[in-house]
């Protein structure tokens, strides 16, 4: 979100909470003397996803371990 102002002022806004199983994060910041401009965003985190891919994180190292070990016992 951008949105540019005419005047003097400030204004910061920030919201967090849970919406539909998934944590969001928002806000805007913005500030003017003469002109200005405020700028804002937001950030969703799903924990299940989150959850899956550590899953999938901690198996590739796995994976990748077993292979190591592999290759290390065809050498003797």
């Amino acid at each position: 979100m951008a949105e540019s102002w005419a005047g003097a002022g400030v204004s910061a806004h920030v919201d967090a909470g849970m919406e539909d199983g998934k944590l969001v994060i928002g806000g805007d910041v913005g500030a003017g003397l003469g002109l200005g401009g405020k700028l804002g965003g937001q950030v969703e985190v799903d924990p299940g996803k989150v959850v899956d891919a550590v899953g999938d994180g901690v198996d590739a190292v796995k994976d990748w371990g077993g292979g190591v070990t592999d290759t290390v016992d065809s050498w003797f």
